[in-house]
């Protein structure tokens, strides 16, 4: 017969190695509330004109433009942060919002400047209540 103490510990054991698996799980199911996200040159009545595979600084502006879904109606905390060339921070945004109902639209504009920026792979990093549900990258040239 087992002792007490080997089926306690066998149980926790399940419970922790169950919860475990779970976490990750709950940790990235926010990732899948962007249904499209997009770098796109200018919006128009608040969806992109274009779809942009790479920019240059002399282009002037970028915008980000994401598409949220399977939303819960109450108050979200949403930060952007923008990386250049040479990996550092040049734009940083945080707002919050309340959608209406399970789906929103939002954008982050960026304005390159000439001479500052690096041009290079840029990355573009949203976190959604302080967990990062996107990182995406674009090529910015000279």
């Amino acid at each position: 017969m087992k002792s007490l103490s080997s089926i306690l510990y066998r149980s926790v054991f399940a419970m922790v190695v169950g919860v475990c698996t779970l976490l990750p799980l709950q940790l990235n199911a926010s990732s899948t509330l962007i249904e499209n996200s997009v770098f796109t040159s200018q919006l128009l009545d608040a969806e992109p004109v274009d779809y942009l595979d790479s920019a240059y600084l002399s282009d002037g502006k970028i915008y980000i433009y994401l598409k949220w879904q399977d939303l819960d109606k109450r108050l979200y905390d949403v930060e952007n942060f923008i990386y250049d060339g040479n990996n550092r921070l040049v734009g940083h945004s945080k707002y919050g919002f309340k959608p209406s109902d399970s789906s929103w639209r939002s954008w982050t504009k960026y304005n390159f400047r000439s001479n500052v920026d690096f041009p290079g792979n840029w990355r573009f990093v949203v976190k959604l209540d302080g967990e990062k549900v996107l990182e995406k990258s674009l090529y910015v040239g000279d």
